[in-house]
Formats: structure tokens, C-alpha cells, sequence
């Protein structure tokens, strides 16, 4: 008796945590039908922004795009002023995917890093005036440089800033400009973000010397906001992603093609025929 009140329990039981759980689950799915993902500004061939038009571009929107094929839920971009403002963002969970980015310890607090599938170094560039040869950071001590407010360059050179003056201003083109109208004596990029724009060509300017840092060289990595009600739905779709695109030798041909697509945006148009 007690044995067969004791199964009814357990049957009464399960049927009640299967009408519980199934409405739960079908909830969280029905939440995720769009995924928002945005990038630095200008960042090929890891992402990059189309203009005029709404589209960010790049691997690593690549890589969120092929991993929710067949899946009920779309992809848009998110075009931001700023990289602070991206990463502000996206720890709030207004974005759900942020597509290049350096691996910090406080990033991690709030996002959920996959990969790396990229690789980048830091970048000096410099007023060729001053003949400066950077190998280190240190050899900066003294000098007046600047650096993108968001833009971390990794623990290691993060933590190398403290002992320089450095300034943070809101947006690239502000410390480019500064830089150039000799209010800064360098400023501090990536080799890819800050060295191929389309709004100017640093390397050939002749005003203008960049020095590539050896090391470190930081990974590039894709980065889920925590927050993000997709944060369970799109996560091992995305690992899963970038886990093939790496063995099976096709990351690099991914970036070829994105270059390819970034320097095809960058040439002008063509004339219009006339009527």
C-alpha cells in the first residue's frame, strides 16, 4: 500500500515538473528571435561598417550569421558611436553579440567569450618628425599619447599605460587629428582597427610613422553579452562554429574574402553615364 502511495507521489510529481518546465523552456526559446551584433567601427578584416547603409560586415559577423542558418531568429546590426558605447551595450545586454574583441578579466564579467579566430598586436603611431624607433612601450616614458576610451590593448599593455601619459578620447578620428595638429606625440591602435580605414590611409602619410609592436600579441575573440536573453540559445552554435572554421582550415580563407569584400567597398563608384 504504502509502496503504491509512494509511486503515485512520484508519478503526480513528474507529470506536475513536465507542465512546469516544458512552458518555461518554450518561453526562453520564444524570447530569442533576433540576435543584435556589432563591432569596432573600423576593423577588417575581423568587422567593419558599410556605409551608407545599415550593415556591419567582417568574419566575425560571418561566423553569427552561418551558426543560426535554419534557425527563427534574426540577425541585425547595431551601428554605435562610439566602441565605449558598444561595450556599454553590450554588458547590458542591448547587444547580444559583440564580434571582435580583446579577452580581459573584467570584460569576462559580463561577457562570454568564444574563441580566439584571430590574432592581433598593438600598433604606435607616431609624428615622423620626432624619429622615434619603438620596440617597447617603456620607450614611450616622457612622451604624450593617446588611446581610444573602450579600446583595451590587453592586460599586459593595459597595465605598461599606467607608467605613460596617456589621454582617452571618445573616437580614433579625434586622437588622429589631435596627433596630426601635434597636440599628441603618438597614439596606440591595433595593427588592423587603427592602420586600414577607409577615411584615411595612416601608412601612407608621410607625416605619420607606425611601429608594430612584436609582442604581445593579443587574441581576437567573438563575445556573448551575459545578459543577452540568447545568451543559452547561440552559445554552442557559435563554439561549434568557430571550432570548424579553425580545424578545417577555412578561418583563413574567411579573411581573405573579407578583405577582398572590405577593399571592393573602398573603391570609388563608378561614373554615372550620362543620358
Amino acid at each position: 500500500m504504502h509502496r503504491r502511495l509512494r509511486q503515485f507521489r512520484y508519478t503526480l510529481l513528474s507529470a506536475m515538473l513536465c507542465l512546469v518546465v516544458a512552458p518555461l523552456s518554450a518561453a526562453q526559446d520564444a524570447v530569442c528571435t533576433q540576435v543584435r551584433v556589432a563591432g569596432p567601427e573600423s576593423y577588417p578584416p575581423f568587422v567593419w561598417y558599410n556605409e551608407p547603409g545599415p550593415e556591419v560586415d567582417g568574419v566575425g559577423v560571418s561566423f553569427v550569421r552561418r551558426a543560426l542558418e535554419g534557425m527563427d531568429i534574426k540577425v541585425t546590426s547595431v551601428k554605435t558611436s562610439s566602441w565605449n558605447r558598444s561595450l556599454a551595450r553590450g554588458a547590458a545586454g542591448e547587444i547580444d553579440v559583440l564580434t571582435a574583441l580583446y579577452k580581459t578579466d573584467e570584460r569576462s564579467e559580463t561577457m562570454h567569450f568564444i574563441g580566439p579566430y584571430g590574432a592581433e598586436r598593438t600598433a604606435v603611431v607616431s609624428r615622423a618628425a620626432l624619429g622615434l624607433e619603438i620596440s617597447h612601450l617603456r620607450q614611450l616614458e616622457g612622451l604624450y599619447g593617446g588611446a581610444a576610451q573602450g579600446d583595451s590593448r590587453g592586460d599586459f599593455v593595459e597595465g605598461e599605460l599606467k607608467n605613460l601619459n596617456v589621454i582617452r578620447a571618445p573616437h580614433v578620428r579625434l586622437l588622429f587629428a589631435m596627433l596630426k595638429a601635434e597636440r599628441l606625440d603618438y597614439i596606440l591602435v591595433g595593427e588592423f582597427s587603427g592602420l586600414v580605414r577607409r577615411d584615411f590611409n595612416i601608412l601612407e602619410d608621410p607625416a605619420l610613422k607606425v611601429d608594430v609592436l612584436e609582442e604581445p600579441t593579443e587574441g581576437v575573440y567573438l563575445a556573448i553579452s551575459r545578459r543577452s536573453p540568447c545568451f543559452e540559445t547561440i552559445r554552442g552554435h557559435l563554439e561549434k562554429r568557430v571550432i570548424l572554421a579553425k580545424t578545417s582550415g577555412r578561418l583563413e580563407e574567411m579573411k581573405r574574402e573579407a578583405l577582398a569584400r572590405f577593399r571592393a567597398g573602398q573603391e570609388p563608384a563608378p561614373p554615372a553615364s550620362k543620358p
